[in-house]
């Protein structure tokens, strides 16, 4: 009923042309139009609004921005592309930690999600929910091989406890996307995987593939 810094209610005050319902989740609320996004090298994503003109990856961030997401905390567009232009048709493909990225993976034959967040894994029908264990990476096993994988997660986690169950995952081919790769972590976990594996590492700023 009143603005928190007593500047009485909120009637005409402070510009406030838009109250919220308390009725409403006030991610279903928040004004969405377009928007564009900003990237610096070795920086995350702005959030700042503009549609970027691939329909997919605009559709999958007003989707996680309606849920209260934050434009940050998805994968970059030219990382997006890279996943979406890789997979084929006949493969089987796996990423840990869903969200805007999943819509990258539309084109496999089949795609698996491990995902931490129960609510979060509930968005998507091929989402597997796997809460961290003790190592504080997903208390899940690999029952198939997959050609291409993305590491985006867990949240808060240690990805480089993971680094058994990726090689475990990954088919003799694998291609894997790991993004975050500016944290100290991720860049570790990036070199090892590419030293243990036997792949060539390439880095594109915030993110990184293995070939």
């Amino acid at each position: 009923k009143h603005s928190a810094i007593a500047h009485g209610d909120n009637r005409g005050r402070r510009n406030c042309y838009r109250c919220a319902d308390p009725d409403k989740p006030l991610a279903e609320q928040i004004p969405f139009s377009g928007y564009t996004v900003e990237t610096t090298p070795g920086a995350y994503t702005r959030d700042k609004y503009v549609e970027t003109g691939e329909a997919r990856y605009d559709a999958g961030r007003r989707r996680m921005h309606r849920l209260g997401h934050r434009l940050s905390w998805g994968i970059t567009l030219d990382l997006w592309r890279a996943i979406r232009d890789e997979v084929r048709s006949d493969d089987d493909t796996l990423e840990f930690g869903c969200g805007t990225s999943t819509t990258a993976f539309e084109g496999a034959a089949t795609h698996t999600a491990i995902e931490q967040d129960l609510k979060q894994s509930r968005l998507f029908q091929c989402a597997v929910h796997a809460p961290m264990n003790a190592d504080k990476w997903y208390d899940w096993e690999p029952s198939n091989k997959y050609r291409v994988i993305l590491i985006d997660g867990p949240f808060r986690g240690d990805r480089k406890a993971g680094i058994g169950c990726i090689i475990e995952a990954a088919a003799d081919d694998a291609v894997i996307f790991i993004d975050d790769i500016i944290r100290v972590e991720e860049s570790e976990l990036f070199d090892e995987l590419a030293e243990r594996m036997d792949k060539t590492a390439t880095r594109h700023g915030t993110w990184g593939v293995l070939r």
